[in-house]
């Protein structure tokens, strides 16, 4: 399958049997695997639930691209990194940059869901309140963005095991 914006459309001959895609809309933008630039994208004539995330290199539509970049400008992601960069915590770009476009957006981390290795750094798989969105997020960011969440992970997760019971439970009876 082709995926072609609109104006490709139009120059295309349409007795063609593949099936065209008309990107109508540049919804949102992150970073994927191998750190390359993915669009989401709305496709003309599909409902939300058909939206994709599209490498780059993929696309031609770039006036769509161009309008949500000129909607969307990193000044605030800018000004973010400068805040963390102040408190001594260098964010990790890599993982980050879906975590700042979600801030951007004003959602906030709701739950941490999970963590793991990512590139030999401690990252969070984290759920955002109001979105069915998760994404990872390095521990730096997470530290200064949801302290509290992690704590709460930790908290569910860990167990105690007591190195001296209660003499009742070695068979041994209460004295009175």
């Amino acid at each position: 399958k082709k995926r072609m914006d609109r104006t490709e459309r139009e120059s295309t001959d349409e007795s063609s049997d593949e099936t065209e895609y008309v990107v109508e809309k540049v919804i949102d933008k992150r970073y994927g695997k191998n750190k390359r630039i993915e669009y989401l994208l709305k496709w003309r004539g599909y409902g939300q639930e058909e939206n994709t995330w599209e490498p780059l290199e993929n696309l031609d539509c770039k006036d769509l691209i161009n309008e949500y970049e000129s909607r969307h400008g990193a000044k605030s992601q800018t000004k973010r990194r400068r805040n963390l960069k102040s408190t001594g915590e260098e964010e990790d770009d890599d993982i980050d940059n879906n975590c700042m476009a979600m801030i951007e957006k004003k959602y906030s981390p709701e739950l941490v869901i999970g963590m793991t290795d990512y590139g030999g750094q401690l990252a969070y798989l984290v759920k955002w309140e109001g979105s069915s969105y998760a994404t990872l997020m390095s521990s730096k960011l997470a530290r200064f963005e949801c302290p509290n969440l992690l704590i709460d992970f930790y908290e569910k997760r860990t167990s105690w095991s007591q190195l001296n019971p209660p003499p009742e439970q070695h068979g041994m009876e209460k004295e009175d």
